[in-house]
């Protein structure tokens, strides 16, 4: 887990952190009453029991809320992530498989792992088929013809799954929103694009940097930040 990710569990979790603690000082008070320690703070036994009762009452509810609560909860949201997560490098994929396709070009499933790289996926569609072209200048040719149909498909599928997702889960933090209007822009634009030169060089300038997210300050290919947040939910 990131530095990110785990600041967004801090903040998720504060109110169960606090619950814990105040679990961990109600069984230093069992303890008190049964002199595995001396009292922390008064010495009286009437109070020092009184405390103990009302430790022992807390520590049930406190175990009940994990049992019935906490594990269910983060059960749920750890299937819901790995779900999405999944869901995520399948339209990735099938996006691949499409290219390849338009490509007349046959593969197998190490090409479309390989093609997950996004250094190894750069190379790959960087590379010239003729003197004049490279494998994406001809995916964007071949796209007057066939494929906008299943962009367009593929994309308002993934969309769905991510709000899907997100309703499910609920406690989103304003980063991982923030990031998520910026990727549904960019899937929408699918549903609008025409064969025509302008949309489609604008559609696949808009699905590469999923596939190979490069920083246009320092030229360098970074870390998918789609699966970066999909994994730090």
């Amino acid at each position: 887990m990131n530095r990110p990710a785990k600041l967004r569990w801090l903040r998720r979790s504060a109110f169960q952190i606090s619950l814990a603690i105040l679990a961990i000082l109600a069984w230093l008070q069992m303890t008190v009453q049964h002199e595995f320690m001396p009292p922390l703070l008064i010495a009286d036994s009437r109070v020092v029991g009184l405390g103990n009762d009302l430790a022992l009452g807390y520590s049930a509810s406190w175990i009940f809320n994990v049992l019935v609560v906490v594990i269910p909860a983060w059960t749920r949201r750890r299937h819901l992530r790995d779900w999405l997560e999944q869901r995520y490098l399948d339209f990735k994929d099938a996006l691949t498989k499409l290219y390849l396709s338009l490509l007349q070009q046959s593969w197998n499933s190490d090409l479309i792992l390989s093609l997950r790289d996004p250094n190894f996926f750069s190379d790959y569609f960087s590379e010239n088929i003729s003197p004049d072209q490279t494998r994406w200048h001809a995916v964007h040719n071949a796209l007057y013809d066939h494929g906008l149909q299943e962009i367009r498909l593929r994309c308002q599928s993934f969309i769905g799954d991510c709000d899907l997702t997100m309703g499910l889960i609920g406690d989103l933090d304003s980063d991982f929103l923030d990031l998520y209007a910026r990727l549904r822009d960019i899937l929408s634009f699918a549903s609008i694009a025409e064969a025509n030169y302008d949309d489609i060089k604008s559609l696949l300038s808009r699905l590469f940097p999923l596939h190979c997210p490069w920083s246009i300050l320092d030229g360098e290919i970074k870390p998918d930040i789609v699966l970066t947040s999909i994994r730090g939910l």
